[in-house]
């Protein structure tokens, strides 16, 4: 196999953070991808062969679905509970 080559087989972890709807700085995908790649390496003791990254990124219609479910049923359990009080 030369150096180019690879078998980008095995699993790959997929994370979704946000939304975050300020301004960001230049250069915020860095300490991001950094604590990542870092984690990775402590978690399997391999460095990743790549990482993907960025504040491009879109939740799916599902994703946005299950997120709004989720903030919905928070807002049912507080409302007991502040009616419990």
């Amino acid at each position: 196999m030369s150096p180019v080559e690879t078998k980008l087989e095995g699993k790959v972890w997929d994370c979704k953070i946000g939304p975050f709807k300020g301004k960001l700085p230049h250069g915020a995908d860095n300490p991001l991808r950094k604590a990542i790649q870092k984690a990775f390496k402590e978690i399997t003791g391999e460095d990743a062969e790549v990482c993907f990254s960025g504040w491009g990124g879109e939740f799916t219609e599902d994703e946005k679905k299950e997120l709004l479910d989720v903030r919905s049923r928070v807002a049912q359990d507080l409302s007991k509970y502040k009616d419990a009080t």
